[in-house]
């Protein structure tokens, strides 16, 4: 992804991380937890969430595709290939199913700096701090 410790710095104070980056980064837990990462496989089924934490937060923004792309998702392992040939490839991989999913492929990060300005202005505007 081309990052530096996982995000990327732009001019104007714009830090961001690729917002598919933590998309893999997601299906690479959920894939070292169903091999048996400290979890036995018949209770992976039964996780309904997952949360991670630190320091790293910043937005995600779901483009007008992310429904169609969420609907693609399905429980449990990719049933196997058919006998017939089909007209393309399957994707598996989440980062490829939720591609489209995103409005935007850079996500502002907690570092960036590129609102400062504006957020001055709104500050000063209502009466300062």
């Amino acid at each position: 992804y081309n990052t530096t410790s996982g995000f990327v710095r732009l001019p104007e104070g714009r830090v961001v991380s690729p917002t598919l980056m933590w998309v893999e980064g997601l299906e690479l837990v959920l894939k070292r937890l169903s091999q048996g990462g400290g979890l036995p496989r018949e209770k992976f089924k039964y996780i309904k969430g997952v949360s991670a934490s630190g320091q790293m937060h910043g937005s995600v923004y779901w483009s007008r595709k992310a429904p169609e792309c969420l609907s693609r998702l399905q429980r449990g392992p990719s049933p196997p290939p058919s006998s017939s040939p089909a007209p393309q490839q399957k994707k598996d991989a989440l980062v490829d199913l939720m591609e489209d999913a995103f409005s935007f492929p850079m996500s502002p990060i907690w570092m960036d700096t590129s609102t400062t300005e504006t957020c001055r202005s709104l500050e000063n505007f209502m009466g300062g701090s």
